[in-house]
């Protein structure tokens, strides 16, 4: 029996592969789905698809295209949630940096190399007219590591999605200062080139499996918002304003512009190099399609 490794962070976002993979229907019995959180985010996973530590990849839309381009053996498959992330802008609470002019100098706690709290700090830089340097970025592998760096002082800024990061700015731990919202769709799924070889079909009616979870979830915001505030500790009402905003890409839309988008905005930033960008496209992805439309 063939079993498809699929991760991604322990975040809000995520509930319908948790519950895809908590609750499996009989098309399991052919096959297994097994879920691993990430906590250290986009570059974790991308190191994971490397390794073949993963199949399937929940992950940041730039993540992904940084690493496919830089040679991972892996294309995205479909869009995961075509809204935009809504990065906010964490300093250590009373340091009296300000937004966006005090932040030029300062130190970011970063999950990792090519992670989107690293990606997004360049994006929001070039937005802001502020410089960034390879010295301006502590690694700390998740969250609770930069907790930790901002309140030690070895970091200044952080970059997280707003909602995950909601309990501490209302705890006082930490002060939102700003925030970056991504200019693309969000979230993508990568999957690992050798599995969308073997498995297209089977990997198709998981994630019609998965995207059917997250139809549910919006259309019963009753059952959804108690649920998803009481696993991941948020607060009940910013999960409904969450949820209400979130759009998981529930009619498998393909969104080539979104990937040029990101793909130009990286080649400016000189985090990708240039290249034709067709020959990018082909190299980054591969829409599997789904099986209840076909």
């Amino acid at each position: 029996m063939f079993t498809f490794k699929a991760g991604g962070v322990p975040e809000h976002f995520n509930t319908p592969w948790n519950l895809a993979t908590e609750k499996n229907p009989d098309i399991f019995n052919r096959y297994e789905l097994q879920w691993t959180d990430y906590p250290g985010g986009t570059g974790d996973l991308l190191h994971a698809l490397d390794t073949g530590e993963l199949d399937v990849a929940v992950l940041l839309t730039e993540g992904a295209v940084k690493g496919i381009t830089s040679g991972i053996p892996a294309k995205i498959v479909r869009f995961y949630v075509n809204s935009p992330l809504r990065w906010g802008i964490h300093t250590k609470n009373g340091a009296g940096i300000l937004f966006p002019a005090g932040m030029q100098g300062k130190k970011y706690a970063v999950s990792r190399l090519n992670s989107g709290s690293h990606l997004m700090s360049f994006v929001n830089a070039k937005k802001h007219g502020l410089e960034i340097s390879p010295d301006d970025f502590e690694i700390v592998g998740n969250i609770e590591s930069a907790r930790r760096a901002l309140k030690n002082e070895s970091a200044g800024l952080f970059l997280w999605e707003r909602f995950t990061t909601e309990p501490y700015v209302e705890s006082g731990e930490f002060e939102r200062i700003g925030e970056c919202p991504t200019p693309w769709p969000s979230f993508v799924v990568a999957v690992r080139n050798e599995v969308i070889h073997n498995n297209e079909a089977e990997l198709s009616e998981i994630l019609d499996h998965v995207f059917m979870k997250a139809l549910q979830l919006k259309s019963n915001p009753d059952y959804a918002v108690p649920f998803i505030a009481e696993k991941f500790r948020l607060n009940p009402r910013r999960t409904a304003e969450w949820l209400s905003q979130v759009e998981w890409n529930v009619n498998n839309r393909e969104n080539d512009e979104a990937l040029l988008e990101v793909v130009d905005t990286l080649q400016q930033l000189e985090i990708i190099p240039p290249q034709n960008t067709s020959a990018v496209l082909d190299e980054i992805r591969y829409y599997v399609k789904s099986l209840q439309s076909a």
